[in-house]
């Protein structure tokens, strides 16, 4: 049997209004990172792809997504920013539905086989009657006439988020601007189960929301070691963070303790906690932190800074870490776990079906000599946007002889006999790739005799 391609099913539902310039709107995440396709590395381009998704609110495959981290990524702070809706006329080809046919006087003898029914039903009762209409070219034919497109007008319904007309400034209202301080763990530990994965694409995503809230953003790295403080106070300043977040590499161990130490020390300078008017006010900014939690300690916060805590479990803990895991739920305000173990890349066969749907419209558009502006523009995002299809699936869903042969594993305790045999598996079939099928057969009989 014939199987069709994940990417290209064999019927879609026709594109609602708006569907293609919010999915243009969507990827404007792209110009965020300021950073070209061709020369991003696919594995941004993958995370960048689950962060969207998860600003617009949609499943990814093998994670399920808590109600209160939903509520961080979407909220939008009272005042600043308000949901607009405007209704755009536009036009498009059509093309109408089926061919249509006419009846006309016939044009010419040659087309006799176009002679309607009715008058060749006249032909066989009066020879003479139908030879006086033919001459006097009064004899009806029916004639096909092809399907040609036409341009129709059509309203499209746009929403957008934009700062209320009516707000005053906040300074004059009382209202302070919202501060966030993320805290990203970037330990040897975060490589496993597609731990480092979903925190770049889940904090990249908590960081967009936060700039276009023109927040005053505070991120940190930390494995066993504090790494070097980023400030984001303007959009010019974003780019820079968020490539700061795409490129870096998990090394070292974790060290929760330093880390919100650090944290808590700034935020105590940055809203000026030892004033002495403010001595007994909560802070303007909360930290979010997202880690695997693998720490032994765990500081106390203070009870008037607001910790919100993602833990990214995948495997087992090990009871060394228990208590500090403990601790650290107990420290935070919100707490919530995500299982990145079945992480898989959201499914983009409906925005592949809309590019391509949207390639053939320009094209048309173009043949009939009535491009615009506007066309060539959406032209050079749509070319944009499956460059950055193609790049992600370049090494997309491929794993390497060795790193089946680990997968292979079982995560129990296996014994010395066992271990080394397996570990042959993995190299050979690294080694001998037409092999390694047979090879890693080998080692899983003899790890169930033994």
């Amino acid at each position: 049997m014939n199987s069709t391609p994940a990417d290209r099913p064999t019927w879609q539902a026709p594109a609602a209004p708006g569907e293609l310039a919010e999915l243009y709107r969507s990827w404007g995440i792209l110009d965020l990172v300021e950073g070209t396709v061709e020369r991003m590395p696919p594995e941004w381009l993958r995370i960048l792809e689950i962060a969207r998704n998860l600003l617009a609110g949609k499943t990814i495959p093998g994670i399920d997504v808590p109600a209160d981290l939903t509520g961080l990524i979407h909220h939008t702070k009272e005042g600043v920013a308000t949901r607009r809706v405007k209704v755009q006329v536009r036009t498009r080809l059509a093309l109408p539905p089926k061919s249509d046919a006419i009846v006309t006087p016939l044009r010419d003898l040659r087309d006799f086989p176009h002679i309607t029914a009715s008058e060749l039903l006249l032909r066989d009762r009066s020879r003479r009657l139908f030879n006086y209409r033919l001459l006097s070219g009064s004899v009806d034919a029916l004639y096909n006439v092809e399907r040609t497109p036409s341009l129709e007008e059509y309203e499209e319904i746009i929403e957008e988020d934009a700062p209320e007309e009516e707000a005053p400034e906040e300074e004059a209202s009382g209202r302070k601007r919202q501060k966030v301080y993320a805290l990203l763990d970037v330990s040897n530990s975060m490589r496993d189960h597609n731990k480092v994965i979903f925190a770049k694409a889940l904090m990249l995503a908590y960081l967009v929301k936060a700039s276009q809230e023109r927040a005053d953003i505070y991120f940190r790295t930390f494995a066993n070691t504090v790494h070097a403080r980023s400030d984001c106070h303007s959009a010019e300043d974003f780019a820079a963070l968020a490539q700061r977040v795409l490129s870096v590499a998990p090394d070292g161990g974790t060290d929760i303790k330093d880390a919100l130490g650090s944290a808590i020390g700034d935020i105590r300078h940055i809203d000026d906690m030892t004033a002495a008017s403010r001595i007994f006010d909560a802070p303007d900014t909360e930290i979010l932190l997202i880690s695997d939690c693998e720490s032994y300690s765990i500081p106390h916060v203070p009870q008037r800074i607001k910790l919100h805590t993602v833990h990214l479990k995948g495997g087992r803990m090990m009871t060394a870490y228990r208590e500090g895991f403990e601790r650290i739920k107990a420290e935070s305000a919100t707490f919530n776990e995500i299982d990145t173990t079945e992480l898989d890349l959201p499914d983009s066969a409906r925005e592949r079906w809309l590019l391509r749907q949207e390639q053939t419209r320009l094209a048309t558009s173009y043949a009939l000599d009535i491009s615009t502006d506007e066309a060539q523009a959406i032209t050079a995002k749509l070319e944009l946007l499956q460059a950055a299809y193609e790049r992600m699936a370049e090494t997309g869903g491929r794993r390497s002889g060795f790193a089946r042969g680990v997968k292979s594993m079982s995560p129990q305790r296996l014994s010395l006999r066992a271990l080394v045999a397996a570990m042959a598996a993995a190299v050979g079939a690294l080694l001998h790739p037409r092999r390694g099928h047979a090879t890693r057969r080998s080692a899983m009989v003899f790890r169930q005799r033994h």
